[in-house]
């Protein structure tokens, strides 16, 4: 829910703001809601890859083999970004771990953010986990009415088939419409 996702990232920036070790953790967590990128696309950018001037970062699709493009979605996540880059060299990667060595995966922190923020409430079968904030964006897109061919060019899909398991989500937005409809003529 947005409600889980803004518990989720005031947490993450409370940390990056207060532990330089994971100073990394609220921007790779945002660029990770926002892209719907997989996990190596976001951790493998490098500053160089990063247009600041016309606010896009370059990814790279690894499954597909291909790069394609991101505009940064807001002043917070460009503010983040120019934080970060500092005065560093374009050829370095964005992000460090602790150990001043590109991460290969998110960091740890991360999953326990989710725990204590969003999985506390819920059964252990029904955890989320990292990966889902690709799944997360897509579905609040689905949601919010956004037409499959779109959600197929955030999530990278080449072919709709890829991206028909949100269809299920848009019945639920046009449902909610024709409730809507039908409730405003019986009013009078």
């Amino acid at each position: 829910s947005k409600d889980e996702i803004k518990a989720f990232l005031a947490e993450a920036k409370l940390i990056s703001e207060t532990q330089i070790k994971h100073k990394n953790v609220y921007l790779i967590s945002l660029l990770a809601l926002s892209t719907a990128a997989r996990q190596n696309t976001i951790l493998s950018i490098k500053i160089g890859d990063i247009d600041l001037e016309n606010w896009i970062i370059k990814l790279k699709n690894y499954k597909k083999q291909r790069d394609f493009s991101y505009r940064i979605s807001s002043e917070e996540e460009y503010n983040e970004i120019v934080k970060l880059i500092g005065t560093r060299d374009k050829s370095e990667f964005l992000f460090k771990n602790y150990t001043d060595e590109n991460p290969y995966r998110y960091p740890r922190i991360m999953k326990d953010i989710l725990i204590y923020t969003v999985n506390y409430k819920k059964s252990y079968t029904d955890w989320l986990t990292l990966k889902e904030f690709r799944n997360t964006t897509a579905s609040h897109l689905a949601m919010n009415g956004v037409p499959l061919a779109h959600i197929a060019q955030v999530l990278d899909h080449k072919d709709l088939k890829a991206t028909r398991r949100y269809a299920r989500l848009q019945q639920t937005v046009a449902e909610k419409a024709v409730n809507e409809f039908i409730g405003d003529i019986l009013k009078n």
